[in-house]
């Protein structure tokens, strides 16, 4: 036997085990199945930076997988309620929202790892322009994404103005459809 065919040998020897490990944790990991759509408890919400000028406001929205396990998230515009300070529902006018220059989001499902974002944006009037009118602020917002049973809340205060004078529609807001973080990370709480 040459020295190469006891190398060969050898080799064989190593590379069944190696398969059959392999092979063990592949089966593993397709009884654990595919992932589930998100659940409401997995999620938190976090605002990021508010960017304000011309009498209107925009933030965006992190919505952060805070589980252990990868779950799915659609690529739809998230459903706004907003609360006042004693959780009350404030009328809600909701409008979807297209940033100008953005490239359009495909409708497709969001692989939402352990510790990893989707965000989308918000952007509304504030008072800047409406004169003495007065619109009721929101304290927080309740967020209804697609597929996910029951909302994820955010408190941030807000007070979204709409529509024209003497007569402003309160609570108008546009929200963008839900996508992939790129990398970007929410500022750090306040408070």
């Amino acid at each position: 036997m040459t020295d190469a065919d006891r190398f060969y040998s050898w080799r064989r020897l190593l590379t069944l085990p190696l398969m059959i490990l392999l092979g063990a944790c592949a089966l593993s990991s397709l009884q654990d199945g595919p992932p589930a759509r998100c659940q409401a408890k997995q999620l938190r919400a976090e605002s990021g930076m508010a960017s304000a000028g011309m009498g209107h406001s925009s933030r965006r929205i992190y919505i952060k997988n805070i589980s252990q396990r990868i779950c799915l998230l659609a690529t739809e515009v998230p459903e706004i309620q907003l609360l006042g300070d004693g959780r009350e529902p404030i009328a809600t006018h909701q409008q979807k929202y297209s940033v100008p220059g953005a490239a359009p989001v495909k409708h497709e499902e969001i692989f939402l790892h352990p510790g990893r974002s989707a965000s989308f944006r918000i952007h509304y009037a504030t008072q800047t322009g409406y004169g003495n009118a007065e619109c009721p602020w929101a304290e927080q917002i309740m967020i209804h994404l697609t597929g996910v049973t029951g909302p994820v809340p955010l408190r941030i205060s807000l007070r979204p103005y709409g529509g024209f004078l003497p007569d402003p529609t309160c609570g108008e807001i546009s929200v963008t459809s839900l996508q992939r973080d790129q990398g970007r990370r929410p500022a750090p709480p306040s408070g």
